[in-house]
């Protein structure tokens, strides 16, 4: 979840597109910079509440849910329509923050079931 944090901060301080000279950057568009503080608080959030399992893959699912809405939000956003557009590779990194968020999921539903199973030897 730290990973999927410095993923966001990455892609919220550097440019993800071009057009010309032009440099576009999440930080141009507040509500995709919004999500992505959003989606590093959660994350922060899910870190600190180790204890609540459940917790904390429901708050991983919602930033995940989050992390598509902003790429909804960079798919209907004027810079695309730009002539000469090219996406720079920051934009890649939120799909990179969902994997990782993921993986830590399946790793805390592991955790989950071997503490359930420790608890029925007592």
């Amino acid at each position: 979840m730290a990973l999927a944090i410095i993923c966001m901060l990455i892609y919220l301080l550097l440019p993800t597109g071009h057009a010309g000279d032009l440099g576009f950057s999440t930080k141009d568009d507040i509500l995709r910079a919004a999500l992505a503080v959003a989606v590093m608080a959660l994350s922060l959030f899910a870190i600190t509440s180790y204890r609540n399992r459940k917790l904390q893959m429901r708050i991983n699912l919602i930033s995940v849910a989050l992390i598509a809405a902003i790429y909804v939000l960079w798919l209907i956003s004027e810079e695309r329509s730009q002539e000469a557009y090219t996406v720079a590779w920051p934009m890649f990194l939120p799909g990179f923050a969902i994997l990782l968020l993921l993986l830590a999921n399946r790793g805390i539903g592991r955790d989950e079931r071997l503490v359930k199973s420790m608890d029925r030897l007592r």
